[in-house]
């Protein structure tokens, strides 16, 4: 398992979801064909909500989703072994429930997930 205590290093929602715009506008530019990029991006992913994957072609995928009211992250990495999924959400805000347990995240897996309803309080 993948694991770090030390949250407070990690930028703050805001600058996690302009940066992912950026990159994600980027690789689209070196990028014309959506097969072959890295990092995408969808402002329309649901009402009020905003979501981010970045995968590195050999099966590791990150996917954030970004709402008003918060930011979570759910991450896989294929060479480590999938942690009990209950533990690693235990206090997982409601309003995370339906994208971490639903579509495309089930499918994927989970090795991390971290989640932030504030500004810079992740967990």
């Amino acid at each position: 398992m993948i694991s770090t205590k030390n949250y407070s290093l990690l930028p703050d929602r805001n600058t996690v979801q302009a940066t992912s715009k950026a990159i994600s506008v980027l690789d689209a530019i070196l990028s014309p064909d959506w097969e072959y990029r890295y990092y995408s991006y969808n402002n329309n992913w649901a009402d009020e909500e905003e979501f981010f994957e970045m995968r590195d072609g050999s099966g590791d995928q990150m996917l954030v989703l970004f709402r008003p009211d918060g930011c979570v992250i759910n991450g896989y990495a294929h060479e480590f072994e999938q942690p009990n999924k209950a533990q690693l959400t235990t206090n997982l805000p409601a309003i995370f429930e339906e994208f971490i347990f639903g579509e495309p995240v089930n499918s994927v897996g989970t090795t991390f997930c971290l989640w932030t309803t504030e500004e810079k309080n992740w967990q």
